[in-house]
């Protein structure tokens, strides 16, 4: 008997995190969330560029939560991703 376990999927999320003025924001957290409870610990983003890359993922509807220092909390809203799905964020 010879078993085949299906590939596994994952998901990313990528952007760049910029102030107002297009400067990088200092100390940039992201805490992505899956709506159904499960997060993901805080990552970081770039500091020279406010680029980030977070995951692989296991597939399913994830919200995002971006801070920075000297600015008010962000929410991005809930997005079902597909198998091998990149959310891209710009």
């Amino acid at each position: 008997l010879e078993v085949r376990l299906p590939p596994p999927h994952w998901i990313r999320i990528r952007g760049r995190v910029v102030a107002p003025d297009g400067s990088v924001p200092t100390n940039v957290q992201l805490s992505p969330w899956k709506t159904d409870g499960n997060g993901s610990p805080s990552e970081t983003a770039d500091p020279r560029t406010g680029a980030f890359d977070l995951g692989p993922y296991p597939v399913g509807e994830y919200r995002l939560n971006i801070q920075a220092a000297g600015y008010p909390p962000l929410a991005i809203p809930a997005r079902k991703l597909e198998p091998n799905e990149v959310w891209e964020l710009g």
